[in-house]
């Protein structure tokens, strides 16, 4: 194997894994002479320079494809890993709003630790490399989430994420054995060329099963979403705006490639009349409750928070739907994308809320107009992007997953019943999106009408995703045109 190959193709995963040791030296007691305050911003400094520079180096031409095999190259693969690394970026900055005690290099390094996990996932294209990047993942997440120690929930956040991932991880695990018992191989393009001509078997059908609970977990789809309330709620703002965010993204990539590249011959149909066993009844019943339950039980929530926890379950329930066509891919990265900007856009919002009324109660956002304009109208934006209001990018993201769906080339139209769950989900939606413009526009605050007071650097990052958002939406085929037709 040629490791110099290797290294090239890993090289913005290297330059963050880089960027993770020259934090711990920065911030280092022992090693470094700069005061508290100075480590503290030149962590910060480091981690944005070091995302920055991991990005310019997805543009080097890079090799094609990875010497082992394991990961995949191309065209998706990049797209992924740029979108993760400017992900972090606005992570990273979201930290400098909040109070996250000592040892802030180590937090950095732990954000960029789970960047590179959230990449490798993306690009895997084989189970055991699959399983190591969800753990890589996993293991920074798990820490970023109990890192207010001096608060219970977060502790219990952290305790909550640790036992549901790391059962949901044995899930996964267990489920790629018996997949490489029935097909002896491990890489997605063997088992799917094993598995060409097999029809579903009960071994199989618990397989398939197995590994779709381990991703469900990461996706937070019901019923594996039961940690995900808790952890938004309970840990620091910018470790959940990266979990709402970024690693929804890998998640999203890897359960992708793996139907797409693994498992096409048993995709089944979930069609009326037409059922069929495979993978596709399953997601598209994930899908369903999870649409349901996510826009159901989002109109009961007091915590913004816990409301953007069960609105982000909801629309893991869209991105499913998106699964379910192999040539519709691209509709359900443009998706995933496009909501991830406006998550963490919206966390970014709720970290300056927090730092200025102690709280992420709604009433704590009522008359935010008053207080800042800039992020009433920012938060209008992404709000109204993620129910779905055109021309904004969510729209798009609604109406290519629904077509595409519709438009299955065998049976158009047959799953029209779960485009119409959608829709009526999307409708509900609405309504708790609504509450929350509600408090920011109409109901007045608890007679504080001083400025929201944040960094220019945090107000020029909310100002840059709302033109995303914007962009995206007025200019929608400029994102698919960086997609080749099917994954990679």
């Amino acid at each position: 194997m040629n490791y110099g190959d290797l290294l090239l193709f890993l090289l913005p995963e290297t330059v963050l894994l880089l960027t993770a040791g020259a934090v711990l030296l920065v911030d280092g007691k022992w090693l470094c002479a700069l005061a508290p305050q100075n480590r503290r911003q030149g962590s910060y400094d480091v981690l944005v320079t070091g995302c920055l520079l991991a990005l310019l180096a997805s543009f080097v031409e890079l090799p094609q494809s990875d010497p082992t095999g394991m990961l995949a190259g191309g065209a998706t693969t990049l797209f992924f890993r740029r979108v993760i690394v400017v992900l972090t970026v606005f992570a990273g900055i979201w930290s400098v709003e909040s109070d996250l005690g000592e040892n802030i290099g180590e937090y950095c390094a732990l954000l960029l630790m789970a960047a590179i996990g959230i990449m490798l996932m993306s690009a895997s294209q084989h189970l055991l490399m699959a399983f190591v990047a969800l753990e890589i993942t996993g293991v920074s997440l798990y820490a970023l989430t109990g890192w207010g120690r001096g608060r219970a929930e977060s502790a219990e956040a952290g305790l909550k994420y640790f036992l549901f991932g790391s059962t949901a991880s044995a899930l996964f695990l267990y489920g790629a054995s018996l997949l490489y018992g029935i097909t002896g191989h491990l890489d997605f393009p063997g088992i799917s060329a094993s598995l060409a001509h097999t029809k579903l078997n009960p071994a199989l059908a618990v397989a398939m099963i197995l590994l779709l609970a381990g991703l469900g977990f990461k996706v937070a789809a019901v019923p594996f979403h039961l940690w995900a309330p808790d952890v938004y709620q309970g840990a620091p703002t910018p470790s959940a705006s990266l979990i709402a965010s970024a690693s929804k993204v890998g998640a999203i990539a890897l359960l992708l490639r793996l139907l797409v590249k693994a498992l096409p011959s048993q995709i089944g149909n979930a069609g009326f009349h037409l059922y069929t066993p495979g993978w596709m009844p399953i997601v598209a019943f994930l899908s369903t409750i999870s649409m349901i339950l996510g826009s159901l039980v989002a109109l009961r929530q007091k915590s913004v928070k816990r409301l953007l926890a069960y609105s982000a379950i909801s629309h893991a329930g869209y991105m499913l739907i998106g699964t379910l066509t192999l040539a519709g891919t691209n509709s359900v990265i443009f998706y995933v994308v496009t909501y991830a900007f406006a998550a963490i856009g919206l966390f970014g919002i709720v970290s300056i809320v927090e730092k200025n009324t102690g709280g992420d109660a709604l009433e704590d956002w009522s008359g935010l107009v008053q207080r800042s304009p800039l992020l009433a109208g920012t938060a209008a934006i992404f709000i109204l992007s993620m129910a779905g209001i055109p021309p904004l990018a969510g729209f798009f993201g609604k109406f290519f997953i629904f077509a595409e769906v519709l438009q299955t080339p065998s049976h158009p139209l047959s799953l029209l019943w779960l485009v119409g769950i959608g829709l009526a989900a999307s409708a509900v939606s609405l309504y708790y999106y609504l509450i929350l413009l509600k408090h920011i526009f109409v109901l007045s605050g608890k007679n504080d009408f001083s400025p929201m007071a944040y960094l220019p650097i945090t107000k020029f990052a909310l100002l840059l995703l709302a033109f995303l958002v914007i962009a995206t939406g007025l200019y929608p085929r400029v994102i698919l045109q960086l997609l080749p037709a099917t994954i990679q």
